[in-house]
């Protein structure tokens, strides 16, 4: 079972040793941000876009979770992102994301992250509501 959306935190998963922090989380809306940091770097020194991936689904599964009912759960079934802008390591990264549609067994949604303001990346994803037992 899902926890209350007030008791949602990244400390102690990968969400969290990757560095993302939940700033805002209700209503089928959340804001998370991350600074990234040399370890984030890929072979060109760029920040690598599993970073803004796995900052795009936790700020999507935080924003899916604030619409769930007692007993409800959610996975991902798809996240599609197009990057817009490469990302210096040293630089935060933001990410609003919002539901757009939700409904009995499917939760639609979409996200961008930016860097001062810019647009770095965008998503849009489709969650799938469980039952109890997942």
């Amino acid at each position: 079972m899902i926890p209350p959306i007030r008791s949602i935190s990244f400390d102690s998963t990968f969400t969290g040793d990757l560095g993302v922090e939940l700033l805002r989380c209700e209503n089928g809306a959340s804001d998370c941000r991350l600074l990234s940091t040399e370890p984030h770097r890929n072979t060109r020194g760029l920040v690598h876009g599993g970073v803004s991936f796995a900052l795009i689904d936790s700020g999507m599964g935080a924003a899916v979770s604030s619409t769930l009912r007692e007993g409800e759960g959610c996975a991902t079934i798809e996240i599609k992102i197009s990057y817009m802008a490469p990302v210096y390591p040293g630089t935060e990264l933001r990410c609003a994301s919002r539901v757009i549609k939700r409904g009995k067994t499917v939760i639609f949604i979409e996200s961008e992250v930016t860097v001062d303001g810019a647009p770095v990346a965008r998503a849009t994803g489709t969650y799938a509501v469980t039952g109890p037992t997942g």
